[in-house]
């Protein structure tokens, strides 16, 4: 068999699975399961500035925690 019917082929087949997978999932599914996790996944207020304009306090950092290497403390001791 040549490849490009392979791949038309196995590509029809994904797209069938995932029919079907949607299809049970719709069937399955309880609608207040989807509202609830919908509105668990929203944030309780924006995380943006209100101003596009505006530049974000500087006292604030929103970065992401480093973990610090084995044997170093949190502080500098000289």
């Amino acid at each position: 068999m040549r490849p490009p019917v392979k791949l038309a082929l196995y590509l029809a087949g994904l797209v069938v699975v995932f029919a079907c997978s949607y299809a049970v999932a719709a069937a399955v599914v309880p609608q207040g399961a989807v509202r609830d996790w919908m509105d668990e996944d929203a944030p309780a207020h924006p995380s943006g500035p209100a101003d596009p304009g505006a530049e974000p306090d500087g006292d604030q950092d929103h970065s992401p925690a480093r973990p610090h290497p084995a044997g170093e403390d949190d502080h500098d001791e000289h």
